[in-house]
């Protein structure tokens, strides 16, 4: 949706969270993001969480977004101790993509912590927590130590903590680049994934 508007009238979220955006604490500003990030990049606005859902890198322009230049942007709009997180795609699925956008996204000056789960219809899916200042084994602790507070169906606290326990050892950022404007690798990265069964 690009408008207020048309997200209010969207069934789910007020179904599940209570009308979130009459919320005081929400606000929400439809622009395209690059054009904000420009807009505010000497004055910039700093958040205590980003959230970010890009589409799959599976095309030369959604790349770009996954790029160390687009991380580097996003880490002057975090408050010191904030933290975003990412999809970055299957972990299972395209292992050297996921790899690549975590490397990517620690050249930026982020701490990363990579995490993993299964989605109903996606499969094996991952995401990346990274903080400016927030040491890896500081995400991990807190993560471990988190308890959701309301009524879910299956997490709880031992699901939180499996979150980014990734089993036997694969070595991390195995033959992969930073993925840059420059030198767009994710793509290949990518496309190179075991898609096929």
């Amino acid at each position: 949706p690009t408008s207020l508007n048309a997200m209010q009238e969207l069934p789910a979220p007020q179904d599940w969270h209570a009308d979130p955006w009459s919320s005081p604490q929400v606000s929400v500003r439809p622009t395209a993001l690059r054009d904000w990030l420009a807009r505010h990049e000497q004055e910039p606005q700093r958040f205590d969480v980003i959230v970010i859902d890009l589409p799959d890198p599976e095309k030369q322009e959604f790349a770009a977004w996954y790029s160390r230049e687009f991380y580097a942007l996003l880490l002057n709009h975090l408050k010191p101790e904030g933290v975003l997180v990412t999809q970055a795609g299957s972990p299972y699925f395209a292992s050297r993509a996921f790899n690549c956008i975590e490397k990517t996204i620690a050249s930026a000056g982020f701490e990363t912590l990579p995490l993993h789960n299964q989605v109903m219809t996606l499969g094996e899916w991952g995401w990346i927590l990274a903080s400016p200042t927030l040491e890896r084994e500081v995400m991990q602790q807190q993560l471990d130590a988190t308890t959701p507070t309301v009524a879910t169906q299956w997490l709880n606290q031992e699901a939180m903590q499996m979150l980014s326990r990734f089993g036997k050892d694969v070595k991390r950022y195995q033959e992969v680049r930073v993925n840059t404007l420059e030198e767009p690798v994710l793509l290949d990265y990518y496309l190179q994934g075991n898609w096929r069964f």
